[in-house]
């Protein structure tokens, strides 16, 4: 049984409950496989005749041809909350496998294993309580806090930030550890919207002082962006401009990191880092063994993997022990 984590941090998780955390979603991940993998105008048909009516897909799950039947306003419901996809997802599975019920045992009595739906049922909500099960500040936020971002007042800090970006921001920010001041290394930062707030927000707490935020180094590979950045935050008299939120002209996959930017007292931030460079991230960030690491990753696909003859593609190499372990 997996041992419960409803009331300790997520810090203090030890590795063999991560071990486990990870084992599920990956099994998980696993069995769903032909519902995620498949990638839209990318699909093969299983019948040799295109124009012939009874043609399918290959790729296609009961999923699929499900939310290819839904009405607008039930698409948009499922993007404001999370919470009626799942449900709509369970009830979807719940279907299928009540279906593959009537089909466990054959005409003999006998078990029949190929009941893929109820695995996948199984599989979804042993996810859904590894998820529930790990702490989530967002369990703690009042009600208020809760609207949608179209009806929030941002920040003065946060003016420029489109809405959407500044959901994002502000709950990334908050996963930020606290306990330490240890300046932070932002990867592909862009603008440094991301970077301004988590300036801001480390030294929210003492509205008197002035410039004491923690000092955020932003890596971006783009000219333009480092230099709109850079405008952004003279705007913001409140951020100083030699150690507050200072920008890089940088190319994180080939560049060797500044001087003064090499060591292990800092923390590593990345939000929406694609493929390749949110994996960088993380091996630069196990070598020097730097204090924390917060990232959210993004586009696990663009990855520079081994070749793959058989299909012409990349074959996804994981970076922890555990996961080449078992994998």
């Amino acid at each position: 049984a997996r041992p419960s984590w409803g009331r300790i941090g997520i810090t203090e998780l030890n590795e063999m409950q991560l071990i486990d955390a990870w084992t599920h979603l990956n099994h998980g991940l696993t069995v769903f496989e032909s519902v995620w993998r498949p990638q839209p105008f990318r699909l093969v048909a299983t019948s040799s005749s295109l124009s012939d009516n009874t043609a399918t897909s290959s790729w296609q799950h009961p999923l699929h041809q499900r939310a290819a039947d839904l009405d607008d306003s039930t698409v948009r419901e499922f993007d404001s909350s999370n919470e009626v996809l799942r449900d709509w997802v369970k009830d979807c599975l719940s279907d299928l496998a009540a279906a593959d019920d009537d089909n466990t045992y054959d005409e003999n009595g006998k078990n029949n294993i190929d009941a893929p739906y109820q695995l996948q049922s199984e599989a979804f909500q042993s996810m859904l309580d590894v998820l529930q099960e790990f702490p989530s500040k967002r369990q703690h936020t009042s009600q208020a806090e809760k609207t949608t971002y179209a009806g929030r007042t941002q920040p003065r800090e946060a003016n420029g930030i489109p809405g959407r970006k500044w959901e994002q921001v502000e709950a990334f920010t908050k996963l930020v550890p606290k306990k330490n001041q240890y300046p932070i290394i932002d990867w592909c930062s862009g603008k440094g919207h991301l970077a301004r707030w988590m300036h801001h927000s480390s030294s929210a707490s003492d509205e008197s002082c002035t410039g004491c935020g923690r000092t955020v180094h932003c890596l971006e590979i783009d000219s333009k962006l480092c230099r709109a950045g850079e405008l952004l935050t003279k705007k913001q008299t409140k951020i100083p401009m030699d150690n507050g939120v200072i920008f890089y002209e940088h190319d994180v996959l080939n560049d060797v990191l500044p001087f003064k930017l090499q060591g292990e007292d800092f923390t590593y931030t990345a939000l929406h880092a694609c493929g390749e460079l949110h994996r960088t991230a993380l091996q630069l960030a196990a070598k020097n063994r730097v204090r924390d690491v917060v990232i959210a990753p993004c586009c696990y696909e663009k990855h520079f993997g081994m070749h793959n003859a058989d299909d012409n593609g990349l074959l996804f190499q994981p970076l922890s022990t555990v996961a080449k372990d078992r994998t």
